[in-house]
Order: C-alpha cells, then sequence, then structure tokens
C-alpha cells in the first residue's frame, strides 16, 4: 500500500458495513473483507479473545499492522476501499511472512472477486 494513503478504520458502523457488504476471503490464519468505498482506504484489525491473552493479541495486531504498512499491495491501488482484517487462534502461532502472506493472498482475492463482479459494490450495496 506503499502508493497509497492508509488510514486507521475506528468507526463501529464501518466495521458493520465493510463485513456484512463487502467480499470475503478466508486464509488459514484470518477472515479479510474489502468493500470499495468513496474516499480514502481505512484498515481495520479484530482480533477476538479467542485468538489468546492481551499480549498475544497485540502482538498480532502489531505484525498485521506493519504487514500493511511494508508488504502488502493492494492490487487497483486507485481504487479506495474499508479492509477489515478479522484474526483467527491459527494467527497467534504464525509468524509475520506467514501473516504476511495470507494478508497479501486475501487481499489480492478479494480484489480479483470485486472486479469480476465489474466493480458493482459500495458502500450502500450493488449499484
Amino acid at each position: 500500500m506503499s502508493a497509497q494513503q492508509v488510514t486507521r478504520l475506528k468507526d463501529p458502523a464501518d466495521f458493520r458495513i465493510a463485513t456484512r457488504n463487502g467480499v470475503r476471503i478466508r486464509r488459514s490464519t484470518m477472515v479479510v473483507y474489502v468493500l470499495p468505498v468513496e474516499g480514502g482506504t481505512r484498515v481495520g484489525f479484530v482480533v477476538s479473545k479467542a485468538v489468546g491473552n492481551a499480549v498475544v493479541r497485540n502482538r498480532v495486531k502489531r505484525r498485521l499492522r506493519e504487514a500493511i504498512r511494508t508488504r502488502v499491495i493492494v492490487p487497483d491501488a486507485a481504487t479506495p476501499s474499508l479492509i477489515v482484517v478479522r484474526a483467527l487462534p491459527a494467527a497467534a502461532r504464525s509468524t509475520f511472512d506467514e501473516l504476511a502472506k495470507d494478508l497479501q493472498a486475501g487481499v489480492t482475492g478479494c480484489a480479483m472477486r470485486i472486479r469480476r463482479t465489474s466493480g458493482k459494490m459500495t458502500a450502500k450495496g450493488t449499484l
């Protein structure tokens, strides 16, 4: 995402919109939701207590944030999106490289699926 400004997704309503209306790809360590929207790209992370204690959850969040910042390239970078990453319990046992690989595969898979639907998805549903 180096070519695109990325900000944090904080509003619970945005999380809800992305998870209910976005394209979903499940990987071994996470579920990635992507929803094209107007405005800038925003990324949010959901790491529940099922992943581990507070230390483990924070480590997973730090690794995911760093992966987004340094490794993940979003196809169609010109299309701003809401991206929600929900970590699964397997994320606690994964290395940074495994998380980055799953995250890249999830974002790429969502982008390909969105492209197949001709980009008709928006935050308000289909056009």
